[in-house]
């Protein structure tokens, strides 16, 4: 009945139904089936399934309307089918790239930062890719001082669980505070705040960490000495700038991480450091210096650097 084209029946009425040529109806099908291939990848599946009933139901109106006002007939089976085929197929294997996206995110950086921070990646579809950005971030580096005498006194289990003590407090102290945790090497870490999402007031929350991993390292340094008689401290250095970050490394391994001159700065800073001390930077004390008090400051000259640096320590916070 619809074999051919501009076919037409007297129907009993009287009335003369046209029928669509298949030219036109194949047309229809195969614009319905492309623009549901593309539509899915670009919109949010809320989006896109809204989309879907829309032009479902517009359609089904399209032919009704056609035949009311023109008495002609289109068959719309196979444009829906393909439309439907072309929807499902594509919303649920954007579905599953999505879903190993965000396994891949939370597997990256679960363990790093804050659960908070995660959702927030998670929720924006921030693309994880080879490759870093520039932006302004500040980088805190710690070392734990007193570990090599430590070291020689404990055994290998009883050396790795003191560490472990150490570093669950470091971990807790930085996530509550929005910070990054980059990597710890050895007895040493480093943290970075504003990076991978922007945390406001981020060198006041670095300054704050440091100066609570010291408070949290006194009941640790006592327990240390009473069982151990061994004394272990942490120097802090903190400094803000630009650098590079992003996720570097090769196919084969990867990590989320910060490089250029400015995290170099961040790890002079803290090698001078004696322990129990935290160190600045004076871009981190100028947008501090309201919220802690510090030192008079003093220039340094380290290594690699032709001109000295103002570094300021920490006494506290303004209450």
């Amino acid at each position: 009945m619809y074999a051919h084209a501009n076919i037409t029946n007297q129907l009993l009425n009287g009335t003369t139904v046209s029928y669509m040529p298949n030219w036109s109806e194949l047309a229809l099908s195969l614009l319905l089936f492309a623009l549901f291939v593309y539509l899915p990848w670009r919109l949010k599946n809320i989006y896109s399934i809204l989309l879907f009933l829309a032009v479902f139901a517009g359609v089904l109106y399209g032919q009704f309307a056609l035949y009311q006002a023109s008495a002609i007939h289109m068959n719309i089976v196979y444009a829906l089918l393909a439309m439907i085929l072309a929807y499902l197929a594509n919303v649920s294997l954007k579905s599953y790239m999505d879903s190993v996206q965000k396994s891949f995110v939370t597997r990256q950086f679960g363990r790093y930062i804050s659960p908070d921070l995660v959702k927030q990646i998670v929720a924006q579809d921030i693309e994880i890719k080879l490759g870093g950005d520039l932006k302004l971030i500040t980088i805190l580096f710690l070392d734990i001082r007193g570990f090599t005498p430590l070291s020689e006194k404990l055994t290998p289990p009883e050396l790795v669980d003191t560490l472990n003590t150490m570093f669950n407090m470091i971990t807790e102290t930085t996530l509550r505070n929005e910070g990054t945790i980059d990597k710890f090497i050895g007895d040493a870490a480093m943290i970075l705040f504003n990076a991978p999402l922007d945390v406001a007031e981020h060198e006041r929350k670095a300054v704050k960490t440091a100066y609570e991993i010291q408070q949290g390292m006194n009941k640790i340094r006592d327990e240390i000495m009473e069982k151990y008689e061994c004394e272990v401290n942490v120097g802090i250095g903190v400094h803000t700038g630009n650098v590079v970050v992003g996720n570097i490394g090769s196919y084969l391994r990867v990590d989320y991480t910060a490089i250029g001159d400015n995290v170099n700065i961040a790890a002079r800073i803290e090698s001078q450091t004696k322990k129990g001390q935290v160190h600045v930077s004076e871009q981190v004390y100028e947008q501090t210096k309201d919220h802690f008090r510090f030192d008079d400051g003093e220039d340094r000259m380290f290594k690699g650097k032709s001109h000295p640096i103002r570094v300021y320590e920490v006494l506290g916070p303004i209450e």
